[in-house]
């Protein structure tokens, strides 16, 4: 797993701050926070057009080709 270089360590070390000082107050820099961003991420919407018979009203490539055009 790719971690961001700077963020994870600090993410690491002020959550072990914490837990061993026992200020017991949520962080705001996680590991998870960290690392969420970095991953990929892919949903379907296969689920939703078995049970619920949803077609979406843009299909992905025309929602990415119009994305897209919001770029130079």
């Amino acid at each position: 797993m790719h971690h961001p270089p700077v963020p994870w360590p600090a993410a690491a070390t002020s959550g072990t701050v914490l837990r061993l000082t026992g200020l017991g107050r949520p962080h705001v820099l996680s590991r998870f926070l960290v690392a969420e961003p970095v991953h990929p991420h892919w949903f379907s919407v296969r689920a939703a057009h078995r049970d619920l018979e949803f077609e979406p009203p843009v299909s992905f490539d025309s929602g990415i080709a119009a994305l897209s055009g919001q770029w130079p």
